[in-house]
């Protein structure tokens, strides 16, 4: 797993009393052996996926895989927020799901969460980036509908694993696309 700097918790900022805490800490570009970078920058393919459901970001060469801001900073960095358990994932009121289809993170719940000069920056790497699916390349966003409660759900779903304590993530079973 790749694991932010052990002194490095998330700091957040509460503006008003009563508003929610927002996560303030921006992500830290983090260095990983070649083998597990190339690991978890491997896109998700699968067969079962619908037509319609493509890559919305520029295709890039696989040298500028290994570059890509996705892998080295945004991934490591919200595995390291689920592993501190300051976000959920995979239950009830979590906005990241691990699904067939890939990491699926709920907009606007997740963004939410962070400051908005964090928020903005993870929507832009998330709508320009390859490893972004979506049903057109006008918008990042796809919906998926949650089978155990019928409560359908906008976000952004991305071919990609998240992993936790070195483990991947398992799939969340009734979360499905619509």
């Amino acid at each position: 797993m790749c694991k932010m700097p052990e002194d490095t918790e998330p700091s957040v900022v509460v503006s008003q009393p009563f508003e929610e805490a927002k996560i303030v800490d921006w992500p830290t570009k983090i260095t990983v052996s070649a083998d597990e970078l190339a690991k978890r920058s491997r896109p998700i393919r699968l067969f079962n996926n619908p037509s319609w459901l493509k890559a919305i970001g520029n295709d890039q060469p696989k040298s500028e895989v290994f570059t890509n801001s996705m892998v080295t900073e945004w991934l490591p960095y919200l595995s390291n927020l689920v592993e501190k358990e300051v976000l959920k994932v995979n239950r009830e009121g979590a906005d990241i799901f691990m699904t067939q289809h890939g990491l699926y993170m709920v907009s606007p719940g997740l963004f939410d969460k962070f400051g908005d000069e964090i928020a903005s920056k993870l929507e832009q790497v998330l709508a320009s980036n390859s490893f972004t699916l979506a049903r057109s390349p006008d918008t990042p966003y796809t919906q998926m509908i949650d089978t155990s409660s019928g409560e359908v759900l906008e976000g952004i779903l991305l071919a990609v694993r998240m992993y936790i304590n070195e483990e991947a993530i398992p799939n969340y079973p009734t979360l499905k696309l619509t």
